[in-house]
């Protein structure tokens, strides 16, 4: 799954617990900044989404003892240094991600809704 805000290219894969940020600022010249591991707890990424300065990742509980969540993250702000992306809570249940950003994917949302 991939994400994007113009210039930072955000991948995530179904069975790797990474985020793997690109700096595709020159397309032609991409450049590796930094990866994000998801912890065992915290389940592998299913769907990744970003609106104005939030990424939003929803997560495939890892256990059956854990329920699936969408984690928020601070986008990269190119220039800081930041070797990882600081989170910005998360949520689990029937929670309307549209109160974060009216313009997260409709994908997105079920997903969050399935994995709980």
């Amino acid at each position: 799954m991939i994400g994007s805000n113009l210039s930072t290219l955000h991948v995530t894969g179904e069975t790797s617990h990474f985020m793997h940020l690109v700096d595709i600022t020159d397309p032609s010249n991409p450049v590796y900044l930094f990866s994000h591991e998801f912890t065992r707890g915290e389940g592998i990424p299913q769907s990744i989404d970003i609106c104005g300065s939030e990424i939003a990742v929803g997560l495939a509980a890892q256990t059956d003892i854990n329920e699936g969540h969408v984690r928020f993250y601070h986008t990269y702000t190119r220039g800081s240094g930041e070797t990882d992306v600081h989170l910005d809570g998360y949520v689990t249940g029937t929670y309307s991600l549209f109160s974060k950003c009216s313009k997260f994917s409709p994908l997105l949302v079920s997903i969050s809704i399935i994995c709980t």
